[in-house]
């Protein structure tokens, strides 16, 4: 790679302007694996040829991690959380959800929005769950909403406040069920002058809810997500399915043919559609969870599709990679800027260095609060 660049290497040999290139991409698979060699990478120009960073030559390339199907229709998907966009998009089209007793009613642009921030919810839901690590417990600490410091602060009379206590008791109520045991008292940070609410889980660790806990990030957005989901929220949710007349699914197949071929495409497609007749009724399906909901409709979702996950580049054809990748005309570049050399020093020591006390330090205070991480 040094001699392909032309720029040598070195204090004394290194010379950014006889660069053959004005370009230099990084091409990696879009998994965790080229993740990590797209980091080595970075690492590699920035301790050898920061200049090349700071005159604008480094770009990272974007390849999809997935490829959807559907006749003559095809997507490329960048990463995860787009493709369970797409899916969840897809599904929430043919679906109607019905939550709670009522049974009212939640479907089409209604639906799509509620699975979206739904996702999102469980996300910083598993957040929290790390530090609870026990998922019913989260739940209920979620439709308690803890979210200013009075919750966690006494009451007129010195005593527990009334959500922190209210709280306490349903946890104790169900402790047994869900194999965990409250304790027998909330607990004063004198302090802090604030309350927590203790819990042992199933392996014996005590478990803590306080202000500490409302107060963190992860916390504060999952409240936040929740404040918009929590009216459609609550179990048990029953899914039906909205048949598509025979029109309707000849549309559909026609907007998907035409976004890839043509005129002629939609009219075959149409006629194909049209032969198929009406989507038969299914049984309607009942969910107890939000999150059994949520993987429900994203593999409905994927049922209208075939799914093609790239392991790698390498599994793409030529003209597959040109297109998504390569082609001028089309692709995506993230140029890589070089802003606050100190701090960049400071991470890239941190992480690719040699001091492991330290980078698992960094690691430990950072975890809960990392927003892309790839696992």
């Amino acid at each position: 790679m040094i001699t392909a660049l032309g720029c040598g290497i070195g204090k004394d040999d290194f010379d950014p302007a006889k660069l053959r290139y004005g370009k230099l991409i990084l091409m990696t698979d879009a998994d965790v694996d080229g993740s990590h060699i797209r980091t080595l990478l970075l690492t590699f120009f920035f301790r050898h040829m920061t200049e090349l960073i700071k005159r604008g030559h480094v770009y990272i390339a974007q390849p999809p991690l997935y490829k959807i199907k559907k006749g003559r229709f095809e997507q490329y998907i960048k990463d995860d959380r787009e493709f369970l966009k797409v899916m969840v998009k897809r599904a929430s089209e043919g679906i109607i959800v019905r939550h709670g007793e009522g049974a009212e009613a939640i479907d089409g642009a209604t639906l799509t929005r509620f699975m979206s921030h739904l996702d999102e919810y469980l996300g910083f839901f598993d957040k929290v769950g790390k530090r609870i690590r026990n998922e019913k417990i989260t739940e209920m600490l979620a439709r308690a909403e803890l979210t200013r410091r009075a919750d966690f602060e006494s009451a007129a009379d010195d005593s527990a406040p009334a959500k922190l206590v209210k709280l306490h008791a349903e946890i104790a109520a169900v402790a047994e069920q869900f194999q965990f045991r409250a304790m027998g008292a909330l607990a004063r940070d004198e302090e802090h002058q604030t309350w927590s609410l203790q819990f042992t889980d199933a392996q014996g660790a005590i478990r803590r809810i306080d202000w500490t806990l409302a107060s963190s990030p992860e916390y504060r957005q999952m409240m936040a997500k929740y404040a918009l989901i929590k009216d459609q929220i609550e179990p048990p949710f029953l899914i039906e399915y909205a048949s598509k007349s025979v029109t309707e699914t000849a549309e559909d197949d026609a907007e998907a043919a035409s976004e890839s071929a043509g005129e002629a495409a939609v009219e075959a497609t149409a006629s194909r559609a049209t032969k198929r007749g009406t989507r038969a009724n299914r049984e309607p399906v009942e969910k107890q969870s939000a999150r059994e909901l949520f993987d429900y409709v994203v593999e409905q979702g994927k049922r209208e599709y075939q799914v093609q996950r790239y392991k790698g580049l390498g599994e793409m054809t030529s003209p597959q990679l040109w297109e998504t990748t390569m082609d001028p005309a089309v692709r995506t570049l993230l140029q890589v800027k070089l802003e606050d050399i100190a701090e960049t020093e400071h991470i890239f020591t941190t992480l690719m260095g040699e001091d492991v006390e330290a980078r698992r330090k960094f690691i430990e205070d950072n975890a809960l609060d990392v927003k892309n991480l790839d696992i």
